[in-house]
């Protein structure tokens, strides 16, 4: 299966996203600040190569385009995120959360630790329930909010343990494969943008603000995968390398492509 999400920043180059359908052939393409309208008005260039607008109300910062032969149910739907059901039972969440330009870090962990109290109680168990979630989380996979225990537990190695007992209250991690990423020497991030800012006090300039995450269950199950960026379309640039910026929107694309 190949799941691709781009935070297309107003994009309104169809085209565009077009060529990145028919040059990636994914099975779902999440978007993330995308005019809904713009979807609409162009729903018949996305049917003549094969794909359409799949509705997801409910869920205001995420929109679905699937491939023609894909079949998924819709699942828990929410402000932030959008989430569908595959036919063999694996639960797949889309998020878009709050900007940290806007927002101070504790407040990430708070959304992100309610999103996974959410994904727990609803929809099932890291270590029982195949889930996978792809997005803009809006913090890098080494912050507090995606790594701590009262944030979302997200570990960078497919060894670590599974379940954590910390006092009297056991907790199951979550696997993040986009560490996997970080070997990018010049680029290392699907954004830039500088800081200090009002969430934080460092140097950093790039981010993996979009990740993808899986639960063990689905880890465990997967025989093989591969995480990337999509840099160029045969007829657009997303990544200028010349001056080591994105193009076209303030996020590269990212697509994961698994066997399990």
């Amino acid at each position: 299966m190949k799941i691709i999400y781009w935070n297309a920043n107003k994009n309104t180059e169809i085209k565009l996203i077009c060529e990145m359908l028919l040059e990636n052939i994914p099975d779902i393409l999440f978007l993330s600040e995308i005019n809904e309208s713009f979807l609409n008005s162009n729903s018949l260039a996305l049917k003549s190569i094969g794909y359409k607008i799949y509705p997801n109300p409910g869920c205001e910062r995420v929109k679905i385009i699937i491939a023609g032969n894909t079949i998924i149910s819709l699942g828990l739907q929410n402000k932030f995120f959008t989430s569908v059901l595959t036919q063999d039972g694996l639960y797949i969440i889309s998020v878009h959360f709050p900007s940290q330009m806007y927002n101070h870090m504790d407040g990430q962990k708070y959304n992100l630790r309610n999103f996974r109290n959410n994904i727990d109680g609803i929809i099932g168990s890291s270590n029982t329930t195949p889930i996978l979630i792809i997005g803009d989380m809006n913090v890098n996979p080494y912050e507090p909010a995606m790594v701590n225990y009262d944030g979302f537990m997200a570990s960078n190695s497919l060894k670590s343990r599974e379940t954590i007992k910390y006092i009297e209250e056991y907790r199951e991690t979550y696997y993040n494969p986009t560490w996997r990423l970080y070997t990018e020497p010049n680029f290392p991030g699907t954004k830039k943008f500088p800081r200090p800012s009002g969430s934080s006090f460092d140097i950093i300039e790039f981010h993996f603000l979009d990740q993808v995450v899986i639960s063990n269950n689905l880890k465990n199950k997967i025989v093989i995968d591969e995480l990337k960026l999509i840099k160029e379309t045969t007829n657009f640039k997303l990544y200028n390398k010349r001056y080591n910026r994105i193009d076209y929107s303030d996020h590269l694309p990212l697509q994961y492509e698994f066997i399990y």
